[in-house]
C-alpha cells in the first residue's frame, strides 16, 4: 500500500474498490459485478503502473503538501478552463 500512497488518492480509491468488491461490504446500486479475473488483471496493471512511475515520483513532507495549491469545487472550473486553453 505504501507504493500506491505515493501515486495519489485516486489510485488508492481504485485499489480499495477492487480489493473490497463484495456484496457484504456496501449496498450496490449498480447491478453488475466485476469478475475476479478482471479485477485481478486491473490490480496487476495498477501495480505495474506504480512500478514504472516510481523512479519519477518524489516524496513530499507534510509542510510541502500544505503549500501545494488544492483543487476544490470552487477552483475546478478555473482549472478545467485552463486545461482547455493549454
Amino acid at each position: 500500500m505504501l507504493l500506491f500512497r505515493s501515486l495519489g488518492r485516486n489510485l488508492l480509491l481504485i485499489t480499495f474498490l477492487l480489493i473490497t468488491q463484495n456484496d457484504d461490504f456496501m449496498d450496490n446500486k449498480i447491478d453488475f459485478k466485476i469478475p475476479d479475473e478482471v479485477a485481478a488483471e486491473a490490480l496487476q496493471h495498477i501495480i505495474n503502473a506504480a512500478t514504472v512511475l516510481k523512479p519519477y515520483l518524489i516524496a513530499l513532507n507534510a509542510e510541502e503538501r500544505k503549500t501545494i495549491p488544492k483543487v476544490s469545487d470552487g477552483t475546478s472550473p478555473f482549472v478545467l478552463k485552463t486545461l482547455e486553453f493549454s
